[in-house]
């Protein structure tokens, strides 16, 4: 039976007597109805493979002896694991308990279950892997607290739960790894903080997580992804001073830890001018994607690399000004992504406004091509000292 109690005085009211009844500590029975299991004999353990029923509340047992009433060797198994897609596209299910007992869920767990809004690891949780997909497209998820154990989420592990509000930790967080999309289109994401301890954090994880509007790198990490934090409203990224890897200025721009790499731009940063520091050489994949309040920049002299689609800002570019001080980046005007020409899909200046400038230093020599978008003023103007030749966006 298993009340967690170890004995329970019962008696009549108004009554001399008394009875002591022993219980054994356990667990409430579960109803197994639509659960299947595998086996490993050696270390008496079980995996829930799938999930038929039609229950709105879930528990998972923490042991299980039996199937259907037909006895497994006589003994217990623990449930250390939820298999690949056990649950996936369950239709009914609102809230699931997951003992202490597991260790992993696998691959697209829960994947799918759309009317998900709970999910309960219980007391000294033993989780220490969130798989792949484990929660992908949860749309009514919104709070869910990751046990301290857990030391991976894999890719696209909570990717399009856009009800999800709150993610957090327990003490002492043993994260180390956020997997490639892991938070992908968390759309109600408004804050997010990254443990202590965590080194790797994937290409786009959190892409597109349009309430999020401050991050802060800790001193762990060692590498991010391409397009990790390409959000509307993100103000800034800001990096732990004792970071080793990573650095950010005074207006939340993520750089490498020397600046000499600029990797991303903060999306919701209001700012309409920026000058990229002269200890820059290279500007990354996407360091500019959807910066649309950005109009004026100024690239110094310094950046030799341009990678690819750094700018690409799409149709809807608001750039209408832009400085060039250095003849590698002039000649990346014509072949920032491919073969493009700069007026062209994936082309530096692709979406760049019609009338819009751009001052390249006097001396430098143009593209063969850059006419083709670009007519050059016949007067040259000086601005901070610096002579330029102008070309206007045809």
């Amino acid at each position: 039976l298993g009340l967690s109690l170890d004995d329970v005085t019962v008696g009549m009211k108004d009554s001399p007597f008394s009875y002591t009844i022993t219980i054994s500590r356990g667990e409430l029975p579960v109803d197994l109805t639509g659960m299947t299991f595998s086996f490993d004999e050696q270390n008496k353990t079980a995996t829930l493979t799938s999930y038929t029923g039609t229950a709105s509340e879930v528990r998972i047992p923490s042991t299980v002896d039996h199937i259907d009433s037909t006895v497994i060797n006589g003994d217990e198994y623990r449930v250390v694991a939820i298999g690949d897609e056990a649950f996936v596209f369950n239709t009914t299910l609102t809230s699931v308990k997951i003992p202490s007992t597991v260790t992993d869920i696998k691959y697209g767990a829960f994947a799918a279950c759309y009317y998900l809004s709970s999910v309960d690891f219980g007391t000294n949780s033993q989780l220490k892997t969130i798989g792949e997909g484990a929660f992908n497209t949860c749309f009514r998820l919104t709070t869910i607290n990751i046990p301290a154990g857990v030391t991976s989420i894999g890719r696209i592990a909570f990717r399009g739960c856009e009800g999800l509000g709150v993610v957090s930790f327990g003490d002492n967080s043993q994260l180390k790894t956020i997997g490639e999309e892991a938070f992908y289109e968390c759309a109600s994401l408004a804050t997010f903080t990254i443990p202590d301890g965590v080194t790797s954090i994937g290409d786009s994880t959190f892409y597109s997580c349009s309430s999020l509007t401050t991050i802060t790198i800790p001193d762990s990490v060692t590498s991010i992804g391409s397009s990790a934090f390409v959000c509307s409203n993100l103000t800034s990224i800001t990096v732990d001073i004792n970071n080793q890897n990573y650095s950010s200025d005074e207006y939340g721009v993520l750089f490498n830890k020397n600046k000499t790499t600029l990797i991303r731009y903060p999306v919701g940063n209001t700012r309409t001018s920026y000058s990229i520091p002269d200890s820059v050489t290279s500007i990354g994949a996407y360091a500019f994607t959807g910066c649309d309040s950005l109009t004026t920049i100024t690239i110094p002299e310094s950046v030799t690399t341009i990678e690819n689609s750094a700018f690409n800002i799409a149709s809807s570019c608001s750039f209408q000004t832009v400085y060039v001080n250095g003849q590698d980046v002039v000649d990346t005007l014509v072949n920032s992504y491919g073969n493009a020409d700069a007026g062209q899909a994936g082309g530096l200046l692709y979406g760049f406004r019609p009338g819009g400038k751009v001052y390249i230093k006097n001396g430098l020599i143009v593209p063969y091509n850059f006419d083709k978008y670009f007519e050059k003023q016949l007067e040259q103007e000086t601005v901070n000292g610096v002579v330029y030749d102008v070309y206007v966006r045809k």
